[in-house]
């Protein structure tokens, strides 16, 4: 749960990835993503973002 009802974040568990591999994989996610929800997502880290605004927050609550 984020830092209200409407924001969820979501990590998810992968083997191993070089870094290359990882933003190939996130950036596969974000396309999913904005097919289904154009405007309400994030994916971190982002390389289009400066370092400034690659920041996540942990959970305020866990859901298992």
């Amino acid at each position: 749960e984020g830092k209200s009802e409407k924001h969820l974040q979501v990590f998810i568990p992968v083997n191993k990835l070089d870094l290359a591999q990882a933003s190939i994989k996130l950036q596969e996610i974000s396309t999913a993503l904005a097919l289904k929800l154009p405007i309400e997502w994030q994916a971190l880290p982002n390389n289009n973002l400066p370092d400034d605004y690659n920041i996540f927050t942990l959970p305020y609550k866990i859901f298992e």
